[in-house]
Parts: structure tokens; sequence; C-alpha cells
């Protein structure tokens, strides 16, 4: 009898380490937040390449963050594609080059936790 408990106990403590083990990793959210801006001219719809969109907090937010602040330049596709850790409220400035006016364009734009934003500016 004492042996059947013994494999009994054990047998209940391995169900309990793998739920242990389980548990955890299947609580996993995904929180990033992907924000694809694509620049395109307003003429035609040609993708403009090269053009300055730097993303930041938004000024007075309170958000302060170095790493929601980022600075690249659109592909040949004229796309730019950020990843950012934390929801925010973030400002893009856009700055296309020559000989594309305005010489700098603004937009705010909102990330949601675990979600993909995606804007097509004209200029």
């Amino acid at each position: 009898m004492r042996k059947n408990n013994t494999k009994r106990s054990l047998f209940l403590l391995t169900i309990l380490m793998a739920c242990i083990m389980i548990v955890p990793t299947s609580c996993y959210r995904n929180t990033d937040c992907t924000l694809v801006i694509t620049i395109l001219d307003v003429t035609n719809n040609a993708p403009i390449v090269g053009a300055q969109v730097h993303v930041y907090p938004k000024p007075g937010s309170g958000g302060n963050l170095q790493i929601q602040d980022q600075t690249s330049s659109t592909d040949a596709s004229g796309v730019v594609t950020y990843t950012f850790k934390y929801a925010a409220m973030l400002q893009v400035d856009i700055n296309p080059p020559a000989p594309y006016s305005p010489p700098l364009q603004s937009k705010l734009v909102k990330l949601e936790e675990g979600q993909s934003v995606s804007y097509s500016i004209k200029i």
C-alpha cells in the first residue's frame, strides 16, 4: 500500500510541476506597438524615397522616454517602420527631400499595446 502512495505522490508532483512550467508561458502577451508610415507624392501617389521621419513623445504629454525618440529615412517604397515596447501618443515630423514642400509636416499618432498602426501621408 505504501508503494502505491509513493507512486501516486510522484505522479501528482510531476503533474504539478508540468502545470507550473506551462501556465507562465501561456500568459505571455505581445505588447509591442508597430508604427508603419508611408510617405507619398500628393500629385501622383509615388513613394517619396529618403524622407526623414522623426518620431518622439508628444510635447507636454509627460512622456520623455529616449527609446521612443527615433529617426529614420523612408525606403524605396516610401515606407519607414518603427517598433516600440510601450503604448504612447507620439509626434511624427516628416522632413521630405528637395524639391517637396512644405519642408516639414507633423502628425500625432496613437500607439496601442500589441497593435500595428499604419499611416499614409501625402506631401
